[in-house]
């Protein structure tokens, strides 16, 4: 019995604030359930500079941003409902 799928695709290089990024979506279905993970990551490195969710769980939204200073070792999160 499926109960849901996932995928995550490499996009390869893009811009995202000014900075030239790969980019790493990753989506996630089920029942009452959709995660969708837009991953930007220094092209080098791979560390994450900026994740953007956009959740729906039982029919709940959230927006969710989290954006890494790998110099100073920080995370900020930011969530929308």
């Amino acid at each position: 019995m499926k109960m849901g799928e996932a995928t995550l695709v490499f996009n390869g290089e893009v811009e995202h604030e000014g900075k030239t990024c790969a980019l790493i979506v990753f989506t996630a279905k089920g029942f009452n359930f959709y995660d969708e993970e837009r991953i930007f990551v220094d092209p080098v490195s791979f560390l994450p500079l900026v994740v953007t969710r956009d959740l729906n769980i039982f029919g709940n939204r959230e927006k969710i941003v989290e954006e890494y200073d790998q110099g100073l070792g920080r995370i900020k999160v930011t969530k929308t409902a």
